[in-house]
């Protein structure tokens, strides 16, 4: 083997391993106190916080309506600092969209609210633009692909706005 091949090769590897993560779960902190372990397994998504790394909270479960698989992705949907989590799946048709359902963190009440989009119940195709704060999405009008600007309530259970 040729020694300048071998970045490369790396390279490879890496990719490969980075493609193949486990996106099914996740474990992150939603403030300096609070671990919070979120789980996909079928068409449940579990999620449990723990305090001080001691205190375990009890087990709160969602269902989901889809047949394809569940997928969690961790970020500050709401910019408030932080850390929220959504899970989403390929739409059931095609499976070439992805529907999001976003869960914001309550420091207040150490717990998930669930956060709706301003065109609908769930954010299709979300992006998150970080330089305005505020989430861009898709939604249909008449079979025709529109933009969806949300922002949302930094308190959870606040309404979105334009």
């Amino acid at each position: 083997m040729n020694l300048s091949s071998i970045p490369l090769l790396l390279l490879s590897l890496y990719s490969y391993v980075a493609w193949s993560a486990d996106t099914t779960s996740a474990n992150f902190l939603a403030d300096k106190q609070v671990r919070v372990l979120v789980q996909a397994e079928g068409n449940t998504v579990s999620y449990r916080l723990i305090e001080n790394s001691c205190h375990e909270g009890e087990i709160a479960r969602r269902q989901f309506e889809n047949e394809r698989p569940l997928h969690i992705e961790v970020g500050d949907y709401n910019f408030d600092g932080h850390e929220d989590f959504a899970v989403w799946h390929l739409d059931d048709g095609m499976g070439v969209h992805k529907i999001y359902r976003i869960f914001l963190y309550t420091p207040g009440q150490k717990t998930f609210e669930e956060a709706l989009s301003r065109c609908g119940d769930t954010f299709i195709n979300v992006r998150r633009d970080l330089r305005r704060r505020r989430l861009l999405s898709t939604h249909w009008s008449d079979n025709t692909p529109m933009s969806c600007v949300t922002r949302l309530p930094k308190t959870p259970g606040g309404h979105a706005q334009k």
